[in-house]
C-alpha cells in the first residue's frame, strides 16, 4: 500500500476513534447533527467539501477564494444548529471520505493536508461565535438587571 494513501487510511481511523468518544452533548440535550439532523449534516459535508476544493485551487493555481468568509459563515450556521467541535470533526471526516475516494493518492493527500488545516481554522470560528453569544447574552442580562 503506498506511503500516502496509509496516511490517509490512519487520518480517517484517527477521525473515526475521535467520533466515538463519549460525548458530553447528549447530556446537555443535544445530539450529534449527524444523528439529530442528517439532513443539515448532510448539506453541511457538501459545503465543507466545496471550501475544500476552494483550498487545493488556491494551492494548485495560487487563486484567491474568500475562505476565511466561507468557514466564517459556515461556523455561524453551525453555532445556529448547536454545533460542537465534535460535529466539525465528523464533517471533515465525512468529506475527507467522500473527496479522497477514486482520486489519485497525491491530491487525496492534498485533501488531507487542506481539510486539516481548515477543520481547525472553522473550530476556532466555531469558538468565537459561542463566545460572542455568550458576550451578547451576558450584555442583554446586565441591561435587563439594570432596568
Amino acid at each position: 500500500m503506498p506511503r500516502q494513501q496509509e496516511k490517509r487510511d490512519r487520518e480517517l481511523r484517527s477521525l473515526d476513534r475521535i467520533s466515538r468518544v463519549p460525548r458530553s452533548a447528549p447530556a446537555s440535550g443535544f445530539p450529534s447533527l449527524m444523528e439529530g439532523d442528517p439532513a443539515a449534516f448532510a448539506g453541511l459535508v457538501r459545503q465543507y467539501g466545496v471550501v475544500m476544493e476552494m483550498a487545493l485551487e488556491r494551492r494548485a493555481f495560487k487563486v484567491e477564494h474568500k475562505i476565511p468568509e466561507e468557514l466564517h459563515s459556515l461556523a455561524d450556521l453551525l453555532g445556529s444548529l448547536k454545533a460542537g467541535p465534535r460535529d466539525v470533526v465528523e464533517i471533515y471526516k465525512a468529506a475527507l471520505s467522500e473527496k479522497t475516494q477514486g482520486v489519485p493518492l497525491q491530491r487525496a493527500y492534498a485533501y488531507l493536508d487542506e481539510g486539516r488545516l481548515l477543520m481547525l481554522e472553522l473550530m476556532g470560528y466555531l469558538a468565537s461565535h459561542y463566545r460572542d453569544l455568550c458576550l451578547r447574552n451576558r450584555g442583554r442580562a446586565d441591561a435587563a438587571g439594570a432596568s
